[in-house]
């Protein structure tokens, strides 16, 4: 996505998970007004609150929203065509050496028995190894995983999709979220959002992996945040599931 703007704090591993929802894209209501705390429906996605379960505005299958609805559409289909490639590579001998070579590398014996060490090691590699570039201003482009690998730079999106891709290959199940907030790690041209009538831009993308009944934010390019932590101020989401 554009203007990859996470923020500087979040929480710990044990601390951030996701509440497990439906496999269905689901797109939440965005924030309006101030910028003290997310909206209700956001908050509860995120853990913090029950309100989803007791009565908050439920979330909205994607394929039901109009084909135009303030480009809606657009982060959709990115969204889509994410999937798309995870779902493909998943199955490349190259994709899947690689992730054996991390497991490998990290002293990794037996998946089943480290699950959060072998997805920390995963995403701390994409995090440490694949240098982040932006796309060129204004273009969207998406990288399969070889090519990440082979030129060894991308945006979010391309971390997004090879850390999906690397831990779908050893059994992880994984979804991508694309994430717009408010406040000033959000802002890069003097519009941090707060109090506007209009909802913030998708700008952000990052892999999440499911551990139980959770779904845990793998950041990939911000340096030393582990498994678990999750941009502050996250104002509009949505997901879609490998």
């Amino acid at each position: 996505m554009q203007k990859d703007r996470p923020c500087r704090s979040g929480s710990v591993f044990s601390r951030c998970g996701f509440d497990f929802l439906p496999r269905f894209d689901i797109v939440y209501p965005p924030q309006r007004g101030g910028c003290a705390a997310a909206a209700p429906g956001v908050r509860s996605f995120l853990g913090l609150s029950l309100d989803y379960y007791s009565g908050a505005t439920a979330p909205a299958q994607l394929s039901s929203l109009p084909v135009t609805d303030n480009g809606l559409d657009a982060v959709r289909s990115t969204l889509r065509d994410m999937v798309a490639i995870a779902r493909m590579y998943k199955r490349d001998a190259g994709t899947i050496n690689v992730a054996r070579q991390i497991l490998v590398g990290s002293g990794i014996q037996d998946v089943r028995k480290s699950k959060p060490a072998s997805i920390a090691a995963i995403q701390g590699w994409v995090r440490d190894h694949i240098a982040y570039v932006p796309d060129p201003r204004d273009v969207e482009m998406l990288q399969t995983p070889p090519q990440t690998l082979s030129i060894g730079t991308g945006d979010c999106d391309d971390k997004a999709i090879l850390t999906a891709t690397l831990l779908e290959t050893i059994g992880f199940e994984t979804r991508f979220m694309a994430v717009g907030g408010t406040g000033a790690e959000w802002s890069n041209d003097g519009n941090d959002w707060c109090g506007s009538p209009q909802p913030p831009p998708y700008s952000h993308v990052l892999a999440q992996v499911r551990m139980g009944q959770s779904w845990l934010c793998l950041e990939t390019i911000v340096a030393g945040k582990g498994p678990g932590w999750c941009p502050k101020g996250i104002a509009v989401l949505m997901v879609h599931h490998v």
